[in-house]
C-alpha cells in the first residue's frame, strides 16, 4: 500500500486491518487528511491531489482518511474532482469519514466515537457520578467553543430564567475567553453580552477536559448536548460581510449529522438527553434502538427545519423540564435504561465496524 506521510492524532483501530488487506498492493494509496499539518489549513479539497501527484508510483485506487471529521459535501466533491483530474476514476476513490450519513456512493462511516465509553473521557463517569436521588440541578449545558447555536441556546436559557436551575458553560476554551469578539457576532441581545462567557471551573482547553475532575457535572438530571454539528447560521455571510478582523474559531463547525462523545456523554453520566444539533439527530438514535426517553423528554425540536427556531424549541423544552422541579426527577428510576442504552451503543459500534470492514474489503479487492 502506498502511504502519503502523515501523523495521526489517534491512530484508528482499523489501520492494522487495512495494512493486512493492502499487503503488497502498490496500486492502492492511503491519504490522511492531516489536520495536524498547519500548512494544510482548510485546503482539504486540494491536499490529497497534491500529495498523490508527488507519489513515484501512480495508484489506481485511493482511500482517503478523515475519520474524526464530518466535512461538508461540497468540499468533498471538490476534493474528489481534483483527484479525478489525475486519472483516478471516481469509483476508485473511497472516503472514510466520521459523520452518520453513508448513503453517498464512495463514502463510508467509521464509528469513531462509539468506543468512548471505554476511554478516559467517558469511562470516569461509569464509576464516579453523583447518585440520581442526590442530585440538585435540573440540567447541565457544556459549550466550550461558543459556536452560534451554543450561544443561542445559552441566550434561551437566560431569557427563560433557567440558568439558576443548571450547570452552564459557554465560551470556556482559552482562545474564546481571551479573544471575546465572538460575542459581537453571536450574542443577539445586547443586555446579555456582559454575562458571557459562562465558566464552571475556569477555562478548559480541548485536551484538558480529559484530566479534570468532573464528577460534579453529574449533579443534574438532564444533559443539554450541544453537538459538534448544526446548520450554518442563516445570516452567516451577512455577519462576515463587513468583518475585518480574524474569524473566531467558533465560526467553524460541522454541518452534517455527527455522533461524537457529546452524544454518548448523557448515557455515561446517567442524564436525560436533549440535543442542540441538526434536524434528525434524535430520529437517527431511535432508528439504532437507542432509548431517548420519549416518555419524559419532548424531542419535537428534532423535526424543526429552521435552525434558529429549532434552538428556540430546545430552549422551551429545557424550560418545561425545569418547571417539573427536582422532586419530580428524584422519584424516577432510570439506571437500568441508561445501561441498556449504553450497551446498545456498543452493539452499534460492532455493527458499524463490520459494515465498514466489508466495504473496505470489497473496495480493495474489486
Amino acid at each position: 500500500m502506498l502511504q502519503i506521510p502523515y501523523e495521526y492524532l489517534t491512530e484508528p483501530t482499523y489501520f492494522k486491518f487495512l495494512e493486512e488487506l493492502c499487503q503488497d498492493r502498490n496500486d492502492v494509496a492511503f491519504c490522511v487528511i492531516n489536520l495536524k499539518d498547519a500548512s494544510l489549513g482548510w485546503r482539504i479539497a486540494e491536499y490529497c491531489a497534491e500529495q498523490l501527484a508527488n507519489l513515484a508510483i501512480k495508484p489506481s485506487k485511493i482511500i482517503i482518511d478523515d475519520f474524526t471529521e464530518a466535512n461538508d459535501a461540497d468540499l468533498l466533491e471538490r476534493m474528489i474532482s481534483n483527484i479525478e483530474k489525475l486519472g483516478i476514476a471516481r469509483e476508485n476513490i473511497l472516503y472514510i469519514h466520521g459523520g452518520e450519513d453513508s448513503a453517498t456512493p464512495g463514502w463510508i462511516t467509521y464509528p469513531t466515537f462509539y468506543r468512548e465509553f471505554n476511554l478516559l473521557r467517558l469511562s470516569q463517569y461509569l464509576t464516579n457520578r453523583i447518585p440520581w436521588n442526590q442530585r440538585s440541578k435540573i440540567f447541565v449545558s457544556l459549550a466550550r467553543r461558543p459556536n452560534w447555536f451554543r450561544v443561542a441556546i445559552t441566550e434561551e436559557l437566560i431569557k427563560r430564567n433557567c440558568i439558576a436551575h443548571g450547570l452552564v458553560s459557554c465560551g470556556s476554551d482559552p482562545d474564546s475567553f481571551e479573544l471575546q469578539f465572538w460575542k459581537d457576532l453571536w450574542v443577539t441581545n445586547p443586555e446579555y453580552k456582559s454575562q458571557f462567557p459562562f465558566l464552571l471551573d475556569g477555562t478548559v482547553g480541548g485536551g484538558e477536559e480529559l484530566f479534570k475532575e468532573s464528577a460534579y457535572l453529574t449533579d443534574a438530571f438532564v444533559n443539554l448536548v450541544s453537538e459538534t454539528s448544526n446548520d450554518r447560521h442563516p445570516d452567516y455571510e451577512a455577519k462576515f460581510a463587513d468583518w475585518t478582523g480574524p474569524r473566531p474559531n467558533s465560526a467553524h463547525h460541522w454541518h452534517r449529522m455527527f455522533i461524537t462523545e457529546k452524544t454518548l456523554k448523557p448515557y455515561a453520566m446517567h442524564q436525560l438527553p436533549v440535543f442542540n444539533t441538526v434536524k434528525g439527530h434524535v430520529k437517527n438514535l431511535r432508528d439504532m434502538g437507542i432509548d431517548v426517553f420519549d416518555d419524559i423528554v419532548d424531542h419535537s425540536y428534532d423535526d424543526v427545519d429552521h435552525p434558529i427556531e429549532r434552538v428556540q424549541v430546545v430552549g422551551a423544552e429545557i424550560e418545561r423540564l425545569c418547571n417539573l422541579g427536582v422532586d419530580y426527577f428524584k422519584q424516577l428510576n432510570l439506571d437500568a435504561r441508561f445501561e441498556t442504552a449504553r450497551n446498545r451503543f456498543m452493539e452499534q459500534e460492532k455493527i458499524k465496524l463490520a459494515k465498514f470492514e466489508q466495504v473496505l474489503t470489497d473496495f480493495v479487492r474489486k
